[in-house]
């Protein structure tokens, strides 16, 4: 989130709809993906815990956003 921030001068603060389509406008990735990865995010955020299988699922969205 700090890399969205920092490099689309974006507020990372709610993370919703308005959030999602923002950042898909600015990246032109689409917005079922940016959907996804925000979703999985507040999800592992509201855990107190998260499995090995949620932080690869989390990596491997991340790295798709980044290509």
């Amino acid at each position: 989130l700090d890399q969205v921030r920092t490099k689309h001068w974006m507020s990372i603060g709610k993370l919703d709809d308005v959030f999602i389509l923002a950042l898909a406008r600015k990246t032109g990735k689409p917005d079922e993906d940016i959907r996804k990865l925000v979703m999985l995010i507040n999800s592992i955020q509201a855990k107190k815990t998260i499995t090995s299988s949620e932080l690869l699922e989390l990596n491997s969205e991340i790295e798709k956003f980044n290509k």
